[in-house]
């Protein structure tokens, strides 16, 4: 027996799990929505667990998943791009400061 296209055998071999307030891909450190942005994309299965390092499997799971909670996901992705943005903003903004900082000591 199938379970969106996954055997049931493996069917709950991997899951979308919460760590540190973010969706991960269980046996993994990829987020669920650096997934979902590829397949949003229209990268296939293969191409996303070739990126990721995942199996055709665990992506699957987070395809299913993304599929279920669309309606829910989408304006949290939004958010979440919006926060890596901002991180990625402080981050270069502190490494210049340090930098700098190191310039004027030599």
């Amino acid at each position: 027996m199938k379970s969106n296209g996954i055997s049931e055998k493996f069917a709950n071999r991997y899951q979308v799990i919460e760590a540190n307030g973010t969706l991960m891909i269980s046996e993994s450190r990829v987020a669920l929505f650096d997934v979902m942005i590829l397949h949003d994309e229209g990268d296939s299965i293969y191409e996303i667990a070739m990126t990721y390092n995942l199996t055709p499997l665990q992506v699957q799971t987070a395809v299913n998943y993304i599929e279920e909670h669309r309606e829910i996901l989408t304006p949290q992705l939004a958010e979440a791009i919006q926060h890596r943005e901002e991180r990625e903003r402080y981050y270069r903004a502190s490494r210049m400061k340090l930098w700098r900082r190191s310039l004027k000591n030599r």
